[in-house]
């Protein structure tokens, strides 16, 4: 089990977290993954061997989302934080999932960025569809 240590520097550094991916109908990088603008888009992942809440394993602000060109394939840092609908620990154990929300954005390509408290990132591209 890998220890969570605040991210205020007074703990000491995360040691690197395993990421083993997102799954179900989420395809990583540089596949687009495509979803119909309003909808709830769940997204799910893996960090084998750590422990905690969503919460816990993210930085602050984050998930986050940016615009990006379609046909791209960039690995953005930065984005707008996005509002959560509901997350927290999926019922199999190192699981997450966030349900995001895209009721306010409009029909166009998209980054999807986590954060971990390792500093890693860790993205999947939409393009989003009017439906």
């Amino acid at each position: 089990m890998l220890p969570l240590y605040p991210v205020d520097g007074k703990c000491g550094e995360v040691s690197s977290m395993p990421f083993k991916g997102f799954f179900f109908s989420v395809k990583s990088y540089p596949s687009y993954n495509i979803a119909q603008n309003g909808s709830i888009v769940p997204i799910k992942f893996e960090t084998p061997g750590v422990n905690g809440l969503l919460s816990d394993i993210l930085m602050e602000q984050y998930p986050q989302v940016a615009q990006v060109s379609c046909g791209t394939e960039p690995l953005l840092k930065i984005g707008a934080t996005i509002e959560n609908v509901g997350s927290g620990n999926n019922s199999v154990a190192n699981s997450y999932y966030y349900n995001w929300n895209t009721s306010s954005l409009k029909p166009r390509c998209y980054e999807f960025m986590l954060n971990l408290i390792d500093g890693s990132y860790h993205g999947a591209l939409f393009k989003l569809k009017s439906g």
